[in-house]
């Protein structure tokens, strides 16, 4: 508890701290610019004191489009840790303490809710100030004190959470590629590349030997031969060969 405290008042004691540093400098430089810069300051200041002030009573009085045009412009003016200061100074910590629903306490806790909620939902970006990420934490000290166990709570650590994970991925693309596994020589350098395996060629069929091909050289005459002797069935009788007279 004392550090979630710590967190809340730390942004407002460095508002405090510059705006006494502003007041009271003595520094190099004429005197007529030190006061143009204060009043401007001081104009600035004040003006977002009025803005911030009309959030609550805005989302109480049903009139979230305040809320909307407020968060979606107030960049051009302020940064999102003094829109907090300002906000967490005027209407402070409201303490888990029981009362009747519908409660000015209980509008508060509301009416502070649907502002840091909407404010979470659509402007995620503007909490994304890593490594430490203050303004989230500082919401989320918030909630841990006013709101604890709520879906505002959920929501806070839900946010920090992804945005602590966003980090992940550019620390770990600074680390050096590991080296592919194998083993390495003596010499210190890297053993070369295989070739890429490929598919053996079919082997040519072996050719006949002579002998064979001797072979099937006489069975194809034999068989153009057959075919011109035998032309085949006829309806006369077949042909006779004239006899060979016997060796003596």
């Amino acid at each position: 508890m004392p550090r979630t405290l710590d967190l809340l008042r730390a942004p407002l004691f460095h508002l405090r701290h510059n705006s006494l540093r502003l007041e009271h400098s003595g520094g190099a430089g004429p005197s007529g610019s030190r006061d143009e810069a204060y009043r401007a300051w001081s104009l600035r200041r004040h003006r977002l004191e009025k803005l911030v002030a009309k959030l609550v009573p805005a989302v109480l009085g049903g009139q979230p489009s305040y809320v909307n045009t407020f968060l979606g412009s107030y960049r051009t003016f302020a940064t999102a840790q003094q829109v907090l200061d300002h906000l967490f100074r005027r209407y402070g910590c409201v303490l888990p303490v029981t009362e009747e629903d519908g409660g000015p306490l209980h509008q508060l806790k509301e009416a502070m809710a649907s502002i840091l909620g909407t404010w979470m939902f659509q402007y995620p970006d503007d909490f994304h100030q890593p490594p430490e990420f203050p303004c989230l934490k500082t919401v989320v000290a918030y909630v841990e004190l006013s709101m604890p166990g709520s879906d505002l709570e959920r929501q806070a650590h839900l946010l920090l959470a992804q945005l602590e994970q966003l980090e992940l991925p550019e620390a770990d693309s600074d680390a050096p590629a590991p080296e592919p596994a194998g083993e390495t020589p003596l010499g210190g350098e890297p053993a070369p590349a295989l070739p890429p395996a490929t598919a053996p060629e079919p082997e040519p069929e072996p050719e006949p030997e002579p002998e064979q091909r001797d072979a099937l050289s006489c069975e194809a005459a034999a068989s153009s031969l057959l075919s011109a002797v035998d032309p085949g069935p006829s309806s006369g009788p077949p042909p006779t060969l004239p006899e060979t007279p016997p060796l003596v």
